[in-house]
């Protein structure tokens, strides 16, 4: 019997291996829209576990098949066929579901670097809108900056003048610096100049008179006052001292004896006696006379004196003026009432025209260029400054 004949001798039969085999499509079909809903961890198992099921029914059949004979070649023929077309089924739904496992792994990945770029969006627009507010308070301070500095930039030049003009009366009352001084306001006027504000030329003007005023003053040598002392003092002379004070009175002596008393002797005595008296002084000294000076008390007050013209150079290099005139004028009595000589009087000399010497004169005075700045750089309803200290 041929395949046709068995299948008509069969017809249940085939009904059968038909419904069956629709069941297992049906079945199949079910596992296969089953597999896509569960979770891509499970998708892979399901289709090789329904695989392994159709190929063990198949060969359960085949074998069934060849058991029976040729009748079994048929069916088992018709049974590969069967599960060839089953397998081809299969292997399309497979790669169809690897395909939509793959594009639905493509669109998690999508959606989590989606979320990932969207966060890093946020952050990096966050910091963006930081790092703006900050560049803008930046501005906003640079801006203030920037005016303030622009408003008070000639407020400071006008404080820079006025501590240059202090500056000068420092020098000039404190150290007696007149170069300094002079080197301040001449600074000050620089100052002025490059403000170029006509309303403060007669500032410039009181500067002008200021410097002038202390070039053309005169100052005392102080140097040269204190070489003269030191040469005086190392080159000093042994000179000769005075004596204790003598009187001597040359008088002729002359006895007049009258005729009547010439003839006794008595009264010729009595007249000698009286014009001698006449000649003789008698006095009386409160203190001891004094000796004759000798070579070691005259060493002494050489000595003293030379002390005496230290001690004022002293005074100049101090430039202490009551100092110095109080040794100088030591120092002349000394010579006055110790030394006698020509070289005696020529020191004294000298000794008396450096007394004439001041050694601290009066300053001038450095405040008039100061109060115009301040009059003419004073703010309506801003205080007066403070005098100024007068010099000393």
């Amino acid at each position: 019997m041929n395949n046709d004949d068995k299948r008509d001798e069969n017809p249940g039969e085939a009904s059968t291996d038909a419904g069956t085999a629709d069941n297992t499509t049906g079945t199949e079909e079910v596992e296969v829209e089953e597999v896509i809903a569960e979770p891509v961890e499970e998708r892979d198992v399901a289709p090789a576990r329904s695989r392994n099921a159709a190929i063990v029914g198949a060969w359960a059949i085949a074998l069934l098949a060849l058991a029976t004979g040729g009748g079994g070649i048929g069916a088992g023929w018709w049974a590969w066929q069967q599960q060839r077309t089953e397998d081809t089924r299969q292997a399309d739904a497979l790669a169809a579901l690897e395909e939509r496992i793959a594009g639905l792994d493509a669109s998690a990945q999508v959606a989590a670097l989606r979320r990932e770029l969207a966060e890093q969006g946020r952050a990096l627009r966050s910091a963006g809108d930081a790092r703006g507010r900050e560049i803008e308070h930046l501005k906003d301070t640079v801006g203030t900056l920037h005016e303030v500095s622009m408003r008070d930039q000639r407020d400071w030049m006008i404080a820079e003048i006025e501590y240059l003009i202090q500056i000068a009366n420092q020098r000039l009352r404190l150290m007696r610096d007149f170069d300094g001084a002079i080197a301040a306001l001449e600074a000050a006027d620089r100052r002025v100049r490059d403000l170029a504000d006509p309303k403060l030329l007669p500032v410039r003007e009181l500067l002008a008179d200021e410097v002038q005023m202390l070039k053309d003053f005169e100052r005392p040598d102080l140097v040269g006052v204190a070489l003269r002392l030191d040469r005086m003092a190392t080159h000093l002379k042994p000179m000769p001292l005075q004596l204790p004070e003598q009187e001597t009175v040359a008088r002729e002596l002359t006895v007049e004896v009258p005729e009547e008393e010439q003839k006794t002797a008595a009264g010729l005595a009595r007249h000698v006696w009286n014009a001698f008296s006449e000649h003789i002084t008698y006095r009386e000294y409160p203190d001891p006379v004094k000796a004759l000076p000798d070579t070691e008390t005259e060493l002494h007050l050489n000595q003293l004196l030379r002390l005496r013209l230290e001690a004022a150079r002293i005074a100049v290099l101090r430039q202490d003026d009551a100092e110095y005139h109080r040794q100088l004028r030591a120092a002349r009595e000394w010579l006055t009432a110790k030394f006698d000589g020509e070289h005696a009087a020529t020191l004294a000399a000298e000794l008396e025209a450096l007394d004439a010497v001041n050694l601290r004169p009066a300053l001038p005075e450095l405040t008039a260029s100061l109060d115009k700045l301040h009059e003419l750089n004073r703010r309506p309803g801003a205080p007066k400054p403070a005098d100024e200290v007068p010099a000393q």
